[in-house]
Parts: C-alpha cells; sequence; structure tokens
C-alpha cells in the first residue's frame, strides 16, 4: 500500500455520514497468513484473518499472531463495527501474549460522524519492552503497571474537544524519592481548562498529594501536601 499515491480527496470532509445499509447474506472471509506492507509506515504479517458480517448492521474483524513494525511480540486484535439509523460505533482491542492490552470504542451520529465520543484503556506490564533499544536512558526512572482510561467528546471540523481520565502507575525511586504507587486523574477542554489530581504512596505509607490547574492564559496554581515521606540526599 502507497498511501503517497492515493488521488487527493475532493469531499468536503468536515460531516461525513455513513450509509444506512443492510449486509444481505451472513458473509465470511477468512485469510490463513496476510502479509502487509504500507509504505513509510510499516510492515506486518498475520496468522489469521477474519472478517465476518453479524446480523445485518453488525461487522467484526479478529486478526492473530500479528508481528511487524513495533509489534515483536505476538498480538491479536479484535473489532466490531455496528450501525442503525441514528448511530455508529466502532470497538477495538489489541491483546498481546503475555497480557497487555489496549482497547478504544468509539461511537457517532450516523449523520455526522464529524462529532465523536468514546473511551481508551491502556493496560500494560512494562511499557519499554515496546520501545526501541536505548529510547529510554538507563538513568531514567521508570514507570510499570501501566493502567490508563479516558473518556472523550470531540468536534473534528471545529478542533473542540473534552476529555477526562486516570493513571496507575508504579514508579521506580529516583534521587531523592523512593519508589510510589501513584493514581493520577486529569481533565482537560478545547476551552483551555486543565487539571491535575496526583496521589502518591510508597511503600512505608507515606503520601504525597498534589493538585493542580492551568487556563488558557497559563495561568496555574498548585497546590498539596506530604505526609511521612523520607527523602535521602547525598
Amino acid at each position: 500500500i502507497y498511501p503517497s499515491k492515493f488521488p487527493p480527496s475532493k469531499k468536503d470532509s468536515t460531516n461525513y455520514e455513513f450509509p444506512n445499509f443492510r449486509i444481505p447474506l451472513r458473509v465470511r472471509v477468512q485469510v490463513s497468513h496476510a502479509d502487509i506492507f504500507v509504505d513509510s509506515i510499516g510492515h506486518w504479517t498475520c496468522d489469521s484473518l477474519q472478517v465476518r458480517a453479524r446480523g445485518r448492521q453488525t461487522a467484526d474483524l479478529r486478526l492473530r499472531n500479528l508481528l511487524g513494525t513495533h509489534v515483536d511480540r505476538f498480538t491479536g486484535i479484535d473489532g466490531r463495527l455496528r450501525w442503525n439509523e441514528d448511530f455508529v460505533d466502532a470497538k477495538i482491542m489489541a491483546g498481546s501474549e503475555d497480557g497487555d492490552s489496549v482497547s478504544l470504542a468509539v461511537n457517532a451520529p450516523r449523520t455526522s460522524l464529524r462529532n465523536i465520543s468514546g473511551t481508551v484503556a491502556v493496560n500494560v506490564a512494562d511499557p519499554a519492552v515496546w520501545l526501541p533499544p536505548g529510547l529510554i536512558p538507563k538513568s531514567a526512572p521508570t514507570a510499570t503497571s501501566i493502567r490508563f482510561k479516558s473518556s472523550f467528546s470531540a468536534d473534528i471540523a471545529t478542533m473542540r474537544y473534552s476529555c477526562r481520565g486516570s493513571l496507575r502507575t508504579r514508579t521506580s525511586a529516583f534521587w531523592p524519592l523512593p519508589a510510589f504507587d501513584a493514581d493520577i486523574r486529569y481533565s482537560a477542554n478545547s476551552r483551555g481548562f486543565y487539571t491535575v489530581d496526583a496521589t502518591l504512596i510508597d511503600d512505608d505509607g507515606g503520601e504525597i498529594n498534589l493538585r493542580g490547574n492551568l487556563d488558557k492564559n497559563l495561568n496555574a496554581s498548585v497546590e498539596g501536601s506530604v505526609e511521612n515521606i523520607s527523602a535521602e540526599f547525598g
């Protein structure tokens, strides 16, 4: 696939509409092995690719043993697209052989796909195994057991958006601070208002609480508290 050779679109992309069609038959297409190349993006192979109609307005995608660019561990992907007279929703989940996963769910009015909303979730035991070797300096603190969740809504044409979510992770010790279990919550929107609440708890029960706000004029405020934290200097 060579995206650079695609002809430019002549349609206005600000208000796409999904056709309200019905699948007349229960169709299933299965490929035992696929080799996918996208110019300037990547190359992937998979051992099983299946597309299946489930009902008249639902289609499933199933892909197994995916390997390739930025994917060096066997990964499976499951997706579902559903539509009716009013709405379209799509769900996709990718999971590795050792339990890491990423999922995305998006829905929109069928006649105005520019207005989207949805959720995303990421569960990764050790993000370093997904990154190129040497990208993270050995002296940098690490984050493991990542659990990220977020909900969002957006108007693609006007670039208006809002989102909120949470991140839970385990951070390594980084001088002069100890290792922490971190719980971070955030919200943001296109009007320029951002908030972050963070709670960091160490192995001895010490706790750091932080709350920060930022607006579009770069006016910021930060408040917090520290309890029973022992930091080593020197």
